[in-house]
This record gives structure tokens, C-alpha cells and sequence, in this order.
């Protein structure tokens, strides 16, 4: 069901935005089932030959706390309660509560193996996603794994965490043109 808004405030109303909220969190439900069942096989082959995994927009269940790590994993997210939470979990190894936008700030380039961007481009205007997919191709030694809806899909915040909000969209063809191999939806 859309979300209305009052014309004179612009704002959402309590019971509309309530609503949004429950189908955003069913639709992240949804999409990391989709993610353990359809990328996981795929995600544990990728990261085979990786001794360092830094995990941008970690989330509190970032998809290796479901894989057998063999390998040294950084959390990085921009919302404290999802670092705590995935700390509680002991997904990784280490934690970084930082936007990722500053993550070229506290790691090195070519620091580590492998760079995940699980679902983080969306949440950025435009700019910052290229600027942010040039920090991690610059920061990993071996590869990067992006992972974002095909084109723009809206979402609102959730779970009191305004980082949730997606601003921007990027289709199969714009990924190929900046040189990502596109494995996925079509």
C-alpha cells in the first residue's frame, strides 16, 4: 500500500509511515532470502582465494555470518545498533562505525582482499556511488563484490535507521559500463 502524505506538511502520516516501514523491512526479509539461497554458493566460491574480507555496510546480518570464514572479516556500517548487533553475532573479526563514504580514511589501498558493498550503493545520491565504488575498487587487492537492486527500488527508512532511505538506482548495463561483471537479474 503507498504511503500518503499530508499536502500541506509533506509529511507521511504515523499509521502510512508505520505501514512503509513493515513493507520495507519484509522486502529487506525477502531479498536476503533470496540473497542466501540464490548468492550464497556464489559468494563462498568468490571468496575462496580472499585471507581479508572488509564488509561495507556489514548490517547486523551481514551474509558471512552465514558462510565458513576462512578468512580475516572488517565490518564497517554507519548505524551503531546494526554494529553492535552483528558484534553480538560475531560475523567479524573487527568493527568500524563509520559512513561509507570515509572508509578510504582508515583502510589503505590495496589493504585488503576483497571489498563487499552489500547493498549500499542504492542508499547514495549518484555522486557518492561512484565515489564509493572507487574507494573499494582502490582499497581491495583482488576483487570487489557489489551487490544492488536492477534499477531503483524505493524504500523508506526502517528499524530507526535512516540509512535504510534509497536515493538512487543503477541498471545491469550502467554496472557492465563502469567494468562489473553483472551475475543476476537481467
Amino acid at each position: 500500500m503507498p504511503a500518503t502524505k499530508n499536502a500541506a506538511t509533506g509529511k507521511m502520516s504515523a499509521s502510512n509511515r508505520v505501514r512503509t516501514n513493515i513493507k520495507a523491512h519484509t522486502l529487506a526479509h525477502v531479498r536476503r532470502a533470496l540473497l542466501h539461497f540464490e548468492f550464497m554458493p556464489m559468494l563462498t566460491e568468490a571468496l575462496g582465494e580472499c585471507d581479508s574480507v572488509l564488509d561495507v555496510g556489514c548490517g547486523y546480518s551481514s551474509p558471512l555470518g552465514s558462510i565458513r570464514k576462512h578468512f580475516r572479516s572488517v565490518g564497517v556500517d554507519g548505524h551503531a545498533s546494526s554494529i553492535e548487533e552483528s558484534r553480538k553475532a560475531g560475523i567479524h573479526d573487527e568493527y568500524h562505525n563509520m559512513d561509507a563514504l570515509d572508509i578510504d580514511k582508515r583502510f589503505a589501498g590495496k589493504s585488503l582482499d576483497c571489498v563487499m558493498s552489500m547493498e549500499i550503493i542504492e542508499h547514495m545520491i549518484r555522486d557518492g556511488d561512484l565515489r564509493h565504488l572507487r574507494m573499494i575498487e582502490r582499497i581491495a587487492r583482488k576483487k570487489v563484490i557489489a551487490f544492488t537492486p536492477n534499477g531503483f527500488v524505493p524504500q523508506e527508512a526502517y528499524g530507526e535507521n535512516d540509512w535504510q532511505v534509497h536515493k538512487s538506482g543503477w541498471t545491469t548495463r550502467e554496472m557492465e559500463g563502469f567494468g562489473y561483471k553483472v551475475i543476476g537479474a537481467r
